[in-house]
Parts: C-alpha cells; structure tokens; sequence
C-alpha cells in the first residue's frame, strides 16, 4: 500500500477491519471471502507524529508497524544513483526506446551529472528524469548525458542570474523561482 500516510480515516477503519477479520466481501457478493495477505506499506510521512496528531488510527498503526524500515531520501544516499540509472535503463530499455550500450565511463558521467540535483521526488522523481532524457534524446545514450549536462548548466546559469537580479536576496530569488 503506497502512501499509506495519506489514507482518509473512514478508509483506515475499513483496512484494519479487513486486516483483523481476515475477510473482504467483493462488490456485487452477498458473503464474505476469506483471506491470507501480508500487507507492506509505504509512506514520507512519520506515521507515529500522525497517530500523535489524529491523523491516523493508532490500532492501525501497531497493526502495520509489525516491522518497519526507513529508508534515507535519495539526497542522502547518492551513492545509489548509477545503479538506479542503470536499473531505469534497462528496466525500460523496450519498444519505446533502445538505448544503444552504456559506456561505464558515460554512465559514470551521466551519474555525476544528476548526483547534484536535490531529488525531492527521491527515486519516482530519478526515474522520470532518465525517461525523459531517453525520450528526448531517442535512445542515444551520449545525447543523454549531454542534454543532462547543458539541463544542469543552464539551470546554474539561470539560478545565478536571478540572483544577481535581486542582489543576492535569496528569500527574492526563491519567490521568483
């Protein structure tokens, strides 16, 4: 369950329903059906300081948090951007696109070039960015890595200029952006 911080309350009360009776009753049935599920969920969200909050069902919580993992945000952790960018790659190297073989020095540099992004759409946000470069770039693997490189420089450019426009006032600088 993706997102689970995010799940309306009357939502939440039907979930841990299901989860403690171990039943569900498709659409259109007159009975229930019984299950055997394990539930992973995911969430950005601190599920204890929502339980704190009101925000999510305490019972649901302690039902869900049998084992729980956190995982750093892709910032923190950019030492696993080649290998996600090599996943991208050939995870979608299909009909929509073939990418031509990867150089490991190219991959190396392409890696480089979006390790010094912010990524604040952690590794959904990676993914779509190597989409698009392959999309645009028509599977050529160079062109990638060079359309990320001029991306990154104009962004700096445009960043700077912005900044030499307000006078270096960064509260300013973040209001046009």
């Amino acid at each position: 369950l993706d997102e689970i911080g995010e799940m309306p309350k009357h939502l939440q009360v039907k979930l841990l329903s299901v989860l403690q009776t171990r039943e569900v009753q498709p659409v259109g049935a007159e009975s229930s059906v019984a299950i055997d599920v394990r539930v992973m969920a995911a969430t950005n969200r601190d599920l204890a300081q929502a339980v704190e909050n009101g925000a999510f069902r305490r019972d649901l919580f302690y039902r869900l948090s049998v084992v729980s993992l956190t995982i750093p945000p892709l910032r923190d952790r950019r030492e696993d951007i080649p290998a996600l960018v090599r996943h991208f790659l050939d995870s979608h190297n299909n009909g929509n696109w073939r990418i031509k073989p990867i150089d490991k020095a190219d991959l190396d540099r392409l890696s480089r070039i979006l390790a010094e992004k912010p990524w604040a759409g952690n590794v959904r946000q990676l993914e779509a960015e190597v989409k698009r470069l392959a999309t645009m770039a028509k599977g050529d693997f160079r062109k990638m890595v060079e359309m990320a490189k001029a991306e990154d420089l104009t962004e700096k450019d445009q960043l700077l200029k912005i900044l030499i426009a307000v006078n270096w006032n960064q509260s300013k600088a973040a209001a046009i952006l």
